[in-house]
C-alpha cells in the first residue's frame, strides 16, 4: 500500500505573459535613486546619507561569522560542469543613531554594490543596486524604497500533492514511534541554490559573481525571519527556541542555453522538472528562475510533514514515484523554486523575491497556509496578516515578515521530527576574501571587472580579455575608465561625452525622476535625477516631493494600511489612532475621503461619497505631515455603529458629491484577491484544497482516525455494504415470489399445471443462473 501524500504549495499566482527583457519600477509607488553611501575602496563602520525625505545615520559591526567561502558549480552542458571555491560578499549588522531599537543588515557585493535593510518601529526601507536591473546593469547607483511602496503582483494560492511513492528511504521500523523535541545543537539546514540559464541570463547578467550577490542577499533577508523567530519544543514543555535557519550548502548556475525548458509548463510540470535534477545531498533544493509558465506561478515547493512516511520539504531524500507516460521516475521531494519573472515579463524587486522565497521555505519546513482565526489571522489593526496568509501580504505590517503561532507550532513539531535527520550544528567553511578579481574596486586598484572579463582561463563564461582593465586591475594604457566599473565609460575606454544619456527612468513607473546625463568629466552617471519642483500626483494620489512619490497617507503624518472587510480592501485606507467613548485609544484603519476639488477628476480611480451607507468622521492632520496636506483636518468613513466621541462625526453633509473615495490602482493586493476598478476580486485559483484534511489537525480523534485509516475505511464499508446487501436480498426475493405468484394467477390448469409452470420457471432460472456463472 502507497504511503502518505504530502501537500505541495503554489504561490503567488500571476498570468505571465511574455519575458520581455525591458524591465522598469513598475511595482513600486514610490522611490529614490541616490549615489552609493560607501566608496568602493573604503568600508566604514558608519554610514550617514539622505534618501526618501530623511536622514539615514548608522553604525555597523562586521558580521559575528568571518568572510566565507562556497562552493559553486557551473554547468555548461550535459554532464560537463566545473567546480570553483567563491568568496561571499561582506555582511554588516548595526543600529540607526538615532533610534536604538532599529535594525540595520548591510551586505557588501562583490563590485562594491550597496545592499542594506533598515528595519524601524514603523516602515522598513530597501536599498539595493540599481544594477540589479538588467537595463542598468552597468549602473552604480542606489535604488531606495520603502516596502510599504511596493506593489505586490497578483497573486494566490493553492494545494497539490506529492506523488505515491513506496517506503521512503529514511524510514525505520521504529523511527515513527520515537518522540523528540527540538535539537539543541543541530539548528541549520543546508540550502542547495540552483539558478537555472533564464536567471543567470536576466538576473545575473552573465556574471556569476553577481549572481551569488543576490542568492546570498536572498538568503541573508529570509535568514533574518527564520532565526529571529521563536519556535516551541513540544515535548519539553512548550519551551520557546530561536536560532534555527539556513546556511550555503552550495550555489549550482546553469550557464548553458540548452537547460531553458522549450514549452511553457505548468507550476507543477516546471517543479516536478526541476526535482528530477541530480545534485549532491542537502536539507533543501531551491531553484531560481527566470522562466514562465502556463500559470504565471512565481513560486513553488513540496511542503514538509512531521510525519516520516510522509515524503516533502526538509530532509526528504529521492524516490521513485510512479508516472503515466514515462514509468518509474526518481523526484526529490526536498525541492522548491522561486521565480522573477512577474505577468509583464519584467523582473520583480528583490523584496518581493525574498518574499516568495521565505514563504515557499516555510511550506518546505512545515507550515500551511495561515487559518482564517484571530489569532493567526488577525486584522491590520493589530499588526496584520502573517508570512504564511493565504493571499498575498503587502508588506505594510509588521506581521507580513513572520510566522504566525500557527505556522510556529506546525514548523516545531516539522523540526522536532525530522531536523535530527538532515540538520547541521556547523557553519560552512570559512575562507579570506580576494581582492584583485573580485569585480570590486578595492583600495590600490584603478578597475576590477571581475574574473568573468579579466581572465580568459575555462572557468570564465565570457573567454575574452578586458581590453580597458589589466589582471592586475589597473587600467590599461590610454584607457581613462571601463565600462564595466563606470556608467559613462565608453568601449573604447574613454569617458562618455557631456550630455551623454547614462540613465532613463520610466516616466510613467517613476514620475518623479528626470533622466541623467554624463558631465564629460567622470565616468559616473549622476542619474536618474530627482525631480526637485513639486510635481504633480503621482502614483495612488501620492504627490512628488524631493523627486520621492509620496503616498497619500505619509502625506498626512499617517501610514498605508489595508482594510480588513473585503468591499472597502481596495480603498485608499490610512491607520491612524482615535480616542473612544470611554477614553480609550484605538488604533484604526479606515478609507480616506478627500475633496473632489483637490484629486484629478478625469481619472477613473474615485467613487463619490454615499452618506446613504457610510458616516462621514473628521481628524486632525498629523504634525508630521508633509506638504501634501493642504487642510488642517482631513475626512474618514465607518459604519454607524463604531463608538467615536461625537465630535468626530460629521453630521450633515451638504453636498456629498464634494467627497469622494480613492481606489487602489489594479492589481494590488487586496482582502480575497486583487483590485480591479476600485473592487476586490477573488482570485480564479482555488483557494486552499487539502486532499487529507486530517493530515494538518491536530486533534486527538483526529490522529486517531489518520493512524487507523484502514481500519476506518473497513469498518465504514460494513456498516454501508452489509445492511444494503440485505436489502438487495430481501428485495429480489420478493420480487421472485411476486412472478411465481403471476405467473399461477395466469394459468387455467389444475394445481399440477401450475406446478409444472413453476418447474418451468425455476428451471429457467436456474438455467439463466448457470450461464451467469459460465
Amino acid at each position: 500500500m502507497p504511503l502518505s501524500i504530502p501537500l505541495l504549495s503554489v504561490l503567488f499566482f500571476i498570468s505571465a505573459s511574455s519575458l520581455a527583457s525591458k524591465v522598469t519600477l513598475k511595482n513600486l509607488k514610490a522611490f529614490d535613486i541616490i549615489e552609493s553611501p560607501i566608496r568602493a575602496n573604503h568600508i566604514p563602520l558608519s554610514v550617514t546619507f539622505s534618501a526618501l525625505g530623511r536622514n539615514f545615520s548608522f553604525r555597523l559591526n562586521p558580521s559575528v561569522t568571518p568572510p566565507q567561502k562556497t562552493e559553486v558549480i557551473l554547468f555548461q552542458g550535459q554532464n560537463v560542469f566545473q567546480s570553483h571555491q567563491v568568496d561571499l560578499p561582506n555582511e554588516f549588522h548595526g543600529y540607526l543613531n538615532d533610534e536604538s531599537s532599529s535594525r540595520v543588515s548591510l551586505l557588501i557585493g562583490s563590485r562594491g554594490e550597496f545592499y542594506a535593510t533598515v528595519s524601524t518601529a514603523k516602515e522598513v526601507y530597501m536599498f539595493e543596486p540599481l544594477s540589479y536591473f538588467e537595463q542598468w546593469s552597468h549602473s552604480q547607483k542606489v535604488l531606495a524604497y520603502r516596502l510599504s511602496d511596493v506593489i505586490l503582483p497578483n497573486m494566490s494560492l493553492s494545494y497539490s500533492n506529492f506523488p505515491d511513492v513506496n517506503k521512503p528511504k529514511y524510514l525505520s521500523s521504529s523511527s515513527s514511534r520515537q518522540k523528540r523535541g527540538l535539537p539543541s545543537e543541530k539548528r541549520f539546514c543546508g540550502l542547495h541554490f540552483i539558478a537555472d540559464y533564464s536567471f543567470f541570463a536576466h538576473v545575473g547578467a552573465f556574471d556569476y559573481a553577481k549572481t551569488v550577490d543576490i542568492i546570498v542577499k536572498t538568503l541573508n533577508r529570509v535568514n533574518e525571519i527564520f532565526m529571529s523567530t521563536e519556535f516551541f519544543d513540544i515535548e519539553n514543555g512548550n519551551v520557546s527556541k530561536s536560532g534555527y535557519g539556513f546556511y550555503i550548502k552550495g550555489i549550482s548556475i546553469e550557464t548553458n542555453a540548452g537547460s531553458v525548458p522549450q514549452e511553457a509548463f505548468s507550476a507543477k510540470a516546471l517543479l516536478s522538472k526541476f526535482s528530477r535534477r541530480s545534485f549532491a545531498t542537502a536539507c533543501l533544493h531551491h531553484f531560481l528562475t527566470f522562466s514562465k509558465n502556463q500559470f504565471g506561478v512565481l513560486g513553488m515547493s513540496w511542503m514538509a510533514s512531521p510525519a516520516l512516511h510522509h515524503l516533502g520539504g526538509i530532509c526528504s531524500s529521492s524516490n521513485y514515484v510512479d508516472d503515466s507516460k514515462e514509468g518509474s521516475i526518481m523526484l526529490a521531494p526536498n525541492t522548491g523554486f522561486t521565480s522573477y519573472c512577474d505577468s509583464d515579463g519584467a523582473q520583480v524587486l528583490s523584496s518581493v523575491a525574498e518574499l516568495v522565497t521565505a514563504h515557499e521555505l516555510g511550506h518546505s519546513w512545515g507550515a500551511p497556509h495561515d487559518p482564517d482565526t484571530p489569532e493567526c489571522n488577525p486584522r491590520a489593526e493589530e499588526g496584520g496578516r502573517y508570512l504564511m496568509y493565504t493571499f498575498a501580504v503587502p508588506g505594510y505590517s509588521p506581521n507580513n515578515y513572520r510566522f504566525s503561532p500557527c505556522s510556529r507550532r506546525a514548523i516545531s513539531r516539522c523540526l522536532a521530527s525530522k531536523a535530527s535527520l538532515c540538520f547541521e550544528d556547523t557553519n560552512f567553511a570559512h575562507g579570506p576574501l580576494s581582492q584583485c578579481g573580485n569585480s570590486r574596486v578595492d583600495a590600490g586598484e584603478q578597475c576590477d571587472p571581475g574574473r568573468r572579463t579579466t581572465t580568459a582561463s575555462s572557468s570564465s563564461t565570457n573567454n575574452t580579455k578586458d581590453r580597458c582593465c589589466t589582471r592586475t586591475c589597473r587600467l590599461a594604457p590610454g584607457a581613462k575608465c571601463s565600462p564595466l566599473n563606470h556608467q559613462c565609460c565608453t568601449e573604447s575606454c574613454q569617458l562618455a561625452k557631456k550630455g551623454s544619456l547614462c540613465a532613463e527612468p520610466d516616466q510613467t513607473a517613476s514620475p518623479c525622476l528626470s533622466p541623467g546625463h554624463c558631465d564629460g568629466k567622470s565616468p559616473n552617471c549622476p542619474g536618474p535625477v530627482p525631480i526637485t519642483e513639486p510635481g504633480p500626483r503621482c502614483h495612488e494620489h501620492g504627490y512628488c516631493v524631493n523627486g520621492v512619490c509620496t503616498p497619500f497617507c505619509s502625506g498626512l503624518g499617517l501610514r498605508t494600511c489595508i482594510c480588513n472587510n473585503a468591499e472597502d480592501s481596495c480603498l485608499i485606507c490610512c491607520s491612524f489612532e482615535v480616542e473612544l467613548t470611554n477614553g480609550e485609544r484605538r488604533s484604526m484603519c479606515q478609507p480616506i475621503v478627500s475633496m473632489s476639488s483637490e484629486v484629478n477628476q478625469s481619472t477613473r480611480d474615485i467613487t463619490p461619497l454615499n452618506t446613504s451607507t457610510w458616516c462621514l468622521y473628521r481628524f486632525s492632520v498629523s504634525p508630521n505631515a508633509t506638504s501634501n496636506a493642504s487642510n488642517s483636518e482631513y475626512f474618514f468613513v465607518a459604519d454607524k455603529d463604531v463608538n467615536l466621541p461625537p465630535e468626530y462625526r460629521v453630521v450633515s453633509v451638504a453636498n456629498s458629491s464634494a467627497y469622494v473615495l480613492m481606489h487602489l490602482e489594479n492589481n494590488r493586493p487586496c482582502a480575497v484577491g486583487f483590485c480591479r476598478q476600485g473592487v476586490c476580486v477573488e482570485s480564479r485559483v482555488r483557494r486552499v484544497s487539502r486532499l487529507w484534511p486530517l493530515y494538518l489537525t491536530t486533534s486527538t480523534w483526529s490522529r486517531i482516525l489518520w493512524d487507523n485509516i484502514v481500519s476506518v475505511i473497513v469498518a465504514l464499508t460494513f456498516v454501508v455494504w452489509v445492511p444494503l446487501s440485505c436489502i438487495v436480498r430481501h428485495y429480489d426475493k420478493k420480487l421472485r415470489e411476486a412472478r411465481v405468484m403471476a405467473a399461477q394467477a395466469g394459468t387455467p390448469a389444475s394445481g399440477q399445471a401450475a406446478t409444472h409452470t413453476d418447474q418451468v420457471f425455476v428451471k429457467k432460472r436456474r438455467c439463466a443462473t448457470a450461464n451467469q456463472r459460465i
